[in-house]
């Protein structure tokens, strides 16, 4: 039998699948030195996932982790292989949107889901 935190977590994936929206997050890593560039490429892994957007709270705007035109994501952890990272990026609506803030959202001793703050 499932754990209560292992079920949090299905249910989190299962929602966002049903009524989120489709993104791309784009997991970043350093690749390897390019001589002819004279710098690090960086590699790039793309990974097909469905989040659901929320409104900023009133007291959240105040805050100095908000900026305008931010946007809030709730992303199931078992959309990953792994934590986000804020040199990932998100992807949707045709426009790549770098991750300000990372907010995880426990179920037990793992993450269910996290909130992401992106920023264009």
């Amino acid at each position: 039998m499932a754990s209560f935190a292992d079920q949090m977590r299905d249910l989190s994936a299962e929602l966002a699948e049903e009524m989120g929206a489709p993104i791309t997050y784009e997991r970043v890593t350093k690749g390897e030195y390019d001589p002819a560039l004279g710098k690090t490429v960086e590699e790039v892994e793309e990974i097909e996932a469905h989040g659901t957007f929320a409104a900023f709270a009133l007291k959240d705007r105040d805050s100095s982790l908000v900026e305008e035109g931010d946007v809030r994501l709730l992303l199931p952890a078992r959309a990953l292989d792994g934590a986000p990272k804020r040199t990932d990026r998100v992807s949707f609506d045709g426009e790549s949107w770098s991750i300000a803030h990372i907010e995880p959202i426990y179920a037990g001793d793992a993450p269910s889901a996290y909130w992401l703050i992106l920023r264009r």
